[in-house]
């Protein structure tokens, strides 16, 4: 077995189930201020649709979706990684 950790940074927790679909970009968006650089924000959603929005919405800050697991039933966690390098 490798000796690779499983351990992750977790600076924030936001919680966008019920939360309307007009709001999810600008709610991850403020989710991020205070999120350390390569520290990650966990993002909860009810809706599979709202994890693409996510992605987008944090991608114009220099972050990205590092996985999604799903908890159970309609809910998924997002996992964002803040700081991600931009290719040039």
């Amino acid at each position: 077995m490798d000796k690779k950790e499983d351990t992750f940074n977790i600076d924030r927790e936001i919680d966008l189930r019920g939360i309307p679909f007009a709001k999810v970009a600008s709610m991850s968006i403020d989710g991020l201020e205070g999120v350390k650089k390569g520290n990650y924000m966990l993002v909860y959603v009810d809706d599979y649709s709202y994890i693409a929005e996510v992605a987008k919405a944090v991608m114009t800050r220099r972050a990205a979706v590092d996985s999604v697991l799903r908890k159970g039933g309609n809910v998924w966690a997002v996992m964002v990684k803040n700081d991600v390098p931009v290719a040039q």
